[in-house]
């Protein structure tokens, strides 16, 4: 890896732990923080769109790793 990529390395890096920590709340069943006019969301709710939020989640620490893999980082 270039040196001069290790700044923008670390960056992506700390943007992936924090949606890995999204990820993994959402897995715990822990609340969305979503509002609905106003109103917070009900477990049903959660239930129901707790797959698409974690395929989007997915989605983007895929994206994260792929832009460290293009920096010459490496996952084991």
């Amino acid at each position: 890896m270039n040196i001069k990529n290790l700044n923008k390395a670390n960056g992506i890096k700390i943007l992936l732990e924090e949606l890995q920590d999204q990820h993994q709340m959402i897995v715990r069943g822990d609340a969305l923080g979503v509002t609905i006019s106003g109103r917070y969301q009900d477990a049903a709710f959660v239930k129901t769109i707790q797959p698409h939020v974690l395929a989007e989640l997915n989605g983007r620490i895929e994206a994260k790793k792929q832009e460290l893999a293009e920096l010459g980082i490496t996952f084991a």
